[in-house]
């Protein structure tokens, strides 16, 4: 297993991680290409390193990541998590994810890239499992640190009854609302797919900057970087047939809009925002029901919601769950336990400094 930083990447490099992707077991966008080299470039994030399992130019595993030091030595890598990323699974070959978990526990237990490797936010799915089986198995190597929640999932159903689970009189609240919100508008609210307009794109950051975002200063138009971010990643995610911008309107004015990328099978929900101006009438639920809508129409057998385990109203409409854990590998005996613990605290700081920025 070799670290290898961003900057330093080859065009064969770049393709061997391009086509790993493609093979990926767990599609995850956030860690494709397209994504970790605009959101380095874009935060101004020069210490990103790639942890990479290959054979002969073949990547079998990639996990984005940054080194934690102490003292000037390496302490711990971790995947890179940063407020515009929403997983934390590593990209594995989906025909070598137990060679990639014994890789992974065994560059841990002969500390060559430090003494503890750090899974942030990861689906607690078939990489992270093979990833724990693997840590009872080499020598030496444990998880010392591990901690969850649930967020937000759709799964494909025969029929487009994702919303049945729904009381009664949310569903009548709800479609009093879309009532009120046809009458303030002059017109009955409609989506419209709206990823080929070229100017959907500067419409979503204004739509964002205009509510609660611009006035905490964190919406993505007021900073350069995130806004260089998120037209990039739409520009690239387009080229390749995989985004989706969607917007809801009625009589001329768009009430709320919602960014989504595609990862195998798999629809990442991204991005929303809203005009602030109508946010009594929820047009943001409005357009979350339609998103619903939308999705049986696609070819993903599932939607990750990228919400907040604690988002009441993404829980509400949607009823599935898909569980994230953070997970530590560390050394057998006190330092291990000690040193995840500290891991831990870490993460948590850079966690809810980070909070502010993300979307809800």
């Amino acid at each position: 297993m070799r670290l290898a930083p961003l900057q330093s990447l080859t065009v064969d490099d770049l393709h061997a991680w391009e086509d790993l992707a493609q093979r990926a077991i767990e599609p995850n966008p956030f860690f494709e290409p397209a994504f970790v080299t605009a959101a380095a470039d874009a935060l101004g994030a020069g210490d990103v390193h790639l942890l990479v399992e290959d054979r002969a130019g073949r990547w079998l595993g990639c996990m984005p990541s940054r080194i934690t030091r102490l003292l000037g030595r390496p302490l711990a890598v971790s995947s890179w998590k940063h407020p515009y990323s929403f997983l934390g699974t590593p990209l594995v070959d989906r025909d070598c994810v137990d060679e990639f978990a014994q890789a992974l526990a065994g560059d841990v237990a002969a500390r060559r890239h430090g003494r503890f490797a750090m899974l942030r936010r990861s689906s607690d799915d078939l990489v992270v499992k093979a990833i724990r089986a693997a840590a009872k198995e080499v020598r030496g190597v444990r998880v010392v640190r591990e901690h969850g929640d649930e967020r937000a999932l759709l799964e494909r159903r025969p029929e487009p009854s994702y919303l049945d689970g729904l009381r009664s009189h949310h569903r009548r609240e709800i479609r009093r609302l879309r009532r009120r919100l046809g009458e303030e508008l002059g017109g009955e609210p409609t989506i419209r797919d709206c990823t080929e307009d070229p100017a959907a794109t500067e419409e979503f950051l204004r739509l964002e900057a205009s509510g609660w975002k611009g006035r905490e200063g964190t919406a993505m138009a007021q900073s350069n970087g995130s806004a260089e971010l998120f037209r990039s990643l739409c520009a690239k995610f387009a080229a390749s047939g995989r985004l989706q911008l969607l917007a809801l309107e009625a009589g001329g004015r768009v009430a709320a809009m919602k960014c989504n990328l595609s990862a195998g099978d798999t629809l990442f929900c991204f991005k929303i925002a809203f005009d602030d101006e109508l946010k009594r009438y929820s047009p943001g639920i409005q357009l979350e029901i339609e998103n619903v809508d939308l999705f049986h129409q696609r070819d993903e057998l599932q939607m990750d919601s990228c919400a907040e385990s604690t988002n009441e109203m993404i829980n509400r409409l949607w009823p599935d769950r898909r569980a994230i854990v953070t997970l530590t590998l560390g050394p057998t005996g006190p330092s291990g336990w000690i040193g995840g613990r500290v891991l831990d605290a870490g993460h948590a700081v850079r966690t809810r400094r980070n909070r502010g920025s993300t979307h809800s």
